[in-house]
């Protein structure tokens, strides 16, 4: 049975978590590090942090310290039924979001094996960025593995933030998985860094747009599937396998990949694709667009916003299109169902 934990921004230093309270002995932690700090170094089962709140968790965290394992894992996640709980696919500041307020902080560091990430937004407050990265994982055993899902990192165009989500120098054996996300305003640097030793990364139906390099890969195996990498400098560097996925100018080879803007302007076909996104709706404007149903099966349950994936053609890109936008009870349903 897992252990569940708490964090509400609106709580205060000194609970010890276990309801998601915000007075009391039992309240809620009061950031993602106080969660962290309190989880013991051997766990039983595993962890389960639930996070919310309407104003910034400004602390940086580091996981690490913990044993952990294929079945005791940590899992932090967002609540979609908590009214500060996850966002709906859209950054918002009105969700739980980490964005750390010190110069040159790396919001997130994973130094642990067994993390899962869902349904968080990361950035970085400082006008000097994240030094390393949003999220920097390092050193992963050979048996780790790493999930990123439903997440949403934007590095606000800082000069000072190099890297969106950054994998170094695991063990042979270690899988760090990304899916469902978006990543985004790195333009001083890469959106997806896979660099040192041999990392095994897969990459599954994300967004990775306006960014310097959007996946660079300099060491290990990357795979690239029902992803949309478009308006970067440069999609893609190194040799990865990309598949079923949409980029500017189409200019990797692979089975059924597209190409997203292929007229004369390319904002204009970006707009034909997205709902809106100049403003980070990265949603499928239509059945039009270049992406609907263009990608391929992966068995994967829900998208970003919690639409099921269609079963044997999903949309290329973080979201499925859908005739009209769910209910948020459904959603909430459909997202806690898959929680």
């Amino acid at each position: 049975m897992a252990i569940t934990r708490y964090v509400n921004t609106a709580s205060s230093p000194g609970g010890d978590g276990t309801t998601n309270a915000t007075t009391g002995d039992n309240r809620a932690f009061a950031s993602l590090n106080e969660a962290e700090a309190a989880i013991p170094a051997s766990i039983d089962d595993w962890y389960d942090i639930v996070c919310e709140g309407q104003n910034a968790d400004s602390a940086r965290i580091e996981f690490t310290g913990t044993t952990t394992s294929a079945s005791n894992y940590i899992q932090v996640r967002t609540d979609p039924s908590a009214t500060y709980g996850r966002h709906e696919g859209v950054w918002s500041n009105d969700h739980y979001r980490i964005v750390p307020n010190a110069s040159g902080t790396t919001p997130l560091y994973c130094w642990g094996h067994h993390l899962r990430l869902e349904g968080l937004q990361v950035a970085c407050s400082s006008t000097d960025g994240a030094g390393y990265g949003l999220i920097r994982c390092r050193n992963q055993n050979s048996t780790a593995d790493i999930r990123i899902d439903g997440c949403i990192f934007d590095g606000e165009e800082k000069s000072g933030t190099p890297i969106g989500i950054l994998i170094m120098n695991p063990s042979s054996g270690a899988k760090h998985t990304i899916k469902n996300c978006i990543i985004m305003n790195v333009t001083n640097g890469n959106g997806i860094q896979v660099s040192y030793s041999s990392p095994n990364v897969s990459v599954y139906n994300s967004v990775i747009t306006n960014c310097a390099t959007g996946i660079n890969r300099a060491a290990g195996t990357v795979a690239v599937t029902n992803c949309a990498v478009f308006n970067n400098t440069d999609d893609f560097n190194g040799t990865m396998t990309v598949t079923y996925t949409a980029s500017d100018d189409n200019d990797i080879s692979g089975t059924g990949n597209i190409d997203i803007s292929p007229g004369a302007t390319e904002a204009d076909d970006w707009a034909a694709a997205f709902t809106d996104y100049a403003n980070g709706d990265f949603s499928i404007k239509n059945t039009d667009s270049v992406l609907y149903h263009a990608g391929t099966d992966l068995n994967l349950t829900y998208d970003i916003a919690g639409n099921p994936w269609h079963a044997t053609t999903p949309s290329i890109g973080a979201f499925e299109y859908v005739d009209a936008k769910i209910p948020i009870a459904m959603h909430h349903y459909n997202l806690l169902r898959s929680a």
